[in-house]
């Protein structure tokens, strides 16, 4: 489990020139990042003790509770397959932390954080290598809370809506099909506005660093000892840390922050020594149910699920169009195509001589096996931590 003392760190506020700063990122000035955060939290990214400002949402602790445990959130009041029940902001904390008691992980997962409500859920695509990675950081600094949202926003096609100023658009795109129950687009319109006619901070983008820059790590590292971290951290359930290679890479740093982050010790992102001793004696890493467990259908908007499914659909669509549609079904198994295809040999020369569409229907099954077997292996990838 993580330390994370109370949820309470440095909480330092953001700086007028960390908003041009980050906003250069996706090619926006500091009032559509204004307007954005003053619709999501009115600007602020910790409450009034200082831990960053939180809303659990307990249709997503009943989604990433083990099933083991469900019976007990629900009975608790916690989790619930239809969202709301929201409360008051004062009541967030008390309920992540009765949550944690049921199941930490998911518990963190559930929960939208600090100045721009980034759910636990999404940390990947906020640049973190896990959820408690992302909240130790926000701990910190709001600079943090804006830097995550701008890796979120970009990451998510979000930052084309953003500079045309589609507030609807970004609307639905960050807040979910229901961002008009609470006028969320009328919101983002209404601060732009606001903040548009404020003087913006200077700020000559040429001259100031786009991406934070990382924490110093200890020097010299030896190669042998690198190679060893590696090594131990793919063998240990880390597998975002990419090939051993003996390069301390931004993919290493991640997943030393990862692994550092898992174990509740202080964050830092830099091989040594006693990161070595550190995963020699750690277990080995323990993905979310949600993960583990995840099939097409849970990952059916990524990108290369997308990619895998359109192939099997224009497979399907060929062979419809060769009058074979029937052979679709269970296209998964090429040997079942192939053993399809020639029940058909007899007369393959016959309808060759009519029509090419033979031809189509064997270039159809092959999409298919191949967008199948695409899907499951990006599905595989995302269970053992290899994919987003």
């Amino acid at each position: 489990m993580t330390n994370f003392n109370g949820f309470m760190g440095a909480a330092k506020r953001i700086e007028d020139i960390d908003l041009p700063r980050l906003g250069v990122q996706i090619s926006v000035g500091e009032d559509e990042l204004h307007a954005f955060m003053e619709a999501e939290t009115r600007g602020s990214g910790f409450d009034s003790q200082g831990r960053p400002r939180i809303l659990f949402e307990r249709h997503k602790f009943y989604k990433y509770c083990p099933e083991e445990k469900r019976a007990a959130a629900v009975k608790a009041g916690l989790a619930n397959p239809k969202a709301g029940g929201y409360g008051k902001e004062s009541e967030q904390y008390g309920k992540l932390q009765r949550a944690m008691v049921i199941n930490e992980h998911a518990a963190l997962l559930s929960c939208s954080w600090g100045l721009a409500q980034v759910m636990g859920f999404n940390h990947e695509l906020a640049g973190y290598p896990s959820v408690e990675a992302m909240i130790l950081a926000f701990m910190e600094d709001e600079e943090a809370h804006l830097q995550a949202a701008v890796t979120f926003i970009k990451n998510s096609g979000l930052d084309d809506e953003l500079r045309r100023h589609d507030w609807k658009g970004f609307a639905k795109g960050y807040n979910g099909t229901g961002y008009a129950v609470n006028k969320y687009d009328q919101k983002l319109a209404a601060a732009y506005a606001k903040w548009s006619k404020i003087n913006d901070t200077p700020f000559e983008a040429a001259a100031a660093p786009i991406v934070p820059a990382a924490p110093p790590q200890s020097e010299p590292t030896d190669a042998k000892l690198i190679e060893k971290v590696q090594q131990l951290l793919r063998d240990k359930g880390y597998p975002e840390v990419g090939n051993v290679d003996n390069k301390p890479g931004s993919r290493t740093r991640n997943a030393i922050l990862a692994f550092e982050a898992d174990n509740g010790m202080a964050l830092s992102g830099a091989v040594s020594d006693a990161l070595l001793v550190a995963l020699i004696k750690a277990p080995i890493r323990q993905n979310a149910p949600a993960r583990e467990n995840a099939t097409a259908k849970d990952l059916k908007d990524a990108p290369s699920v997308k990619m895998g499914d359109m192939l099997k659909k224009l497979g399907a669509g060929v062979l419809a169009a060769s009058g074979l549609g029937g052979l679709a079904e269970g296209a998964g198994d090429l040997d079942k195509v192939i053993s399809g295809v020639n029940k058909l040999k007899a007369v393959t020369d016959v309808l060759l001589s009519v029509s090419p569409w033979i031809l189509g229907a064997v270039a159809g099954s092959v999409a298919i096996y191949f967008g199948s077997n695409f899907i499951k292996e990006q599905v595989l990838a995302y269970r053992e931590g290899r994919h987003v």
